[in-house]
């Protein structure tokens, strides 16, 4: 008994140190599109942007960033819903090889703009069937290619995707 007492007080030091690491995490990740804004409109205050087209520039960036902060405030109360187990799964069954075309196809031009290639290698004909929340199985390979892009530090950009050979 005293021995899953121990480990139920560390378990719960562990998850308390979680905690904090995310709360930091999401602090820091809140703070550079703040400050990217900030910086533009201190720079628009001091005449820095003095034509219509570095305005524009400045007014778009502007609107990326509070963008991509909106996008970390959706992160924060998703993770916060998590927390409290308040998140509602939706399971439908679909044949993952084909819900992964579809993936990649809305993310392959947003890629090739970067000049990422994406190279996904589906194999229609294994017709994998799965039952899973779409919503959040589509947010999560979005994550997942979204990091790859972010800490790819490799002179040649490429992400693969691809679908394992699967025995039944």
């Amino acid at each position: 008994m005293r021995k899953r007492l121990l480990e139920s007080v560390q378990l719960r030091l562990q998850d308390e140190e979680n905690r904090k690491e995310l709360i930091s995490n999401i602090s820091h990740d809140l703070r550079t599109p703040l400050t990217n804004i900030k910086g533009y409109i201190e720079g628009i205050r001091d005449g820095v942007a003095d034509t219509p087209e570095k305005m524009d520039k400045y007014v778009n960036i502007i609107h990326s960033k509070a963008v991509d902060l909106d996008k970390l405030v959706d992160e924060l109360f998703l993770y916060s819903k998590l927390d409290l187990k308040q998140v509602p799964f939706t399971f439908d069954r679909v044949d993952i090889v084909r819900f992964l075309d579809d993936c990649i196809d809305e993310l392959h031009y947003a890629m090739e703009a970067k000049g990422i290639a994406l190279q996904w290698n589906g194999r229609p004909e294994l017709g994998i069937p799965v039952m899973a929340d779409l919503e959040k199985l589509k947010r999560t390979v979005f994550n997942i290619i979204g990091n790859a892009q972010h800490f790819m530090d490799k002179p040649q950009k490429n992400i693969a995707v691809s679908v394992p050979k699967f025995t039944f």
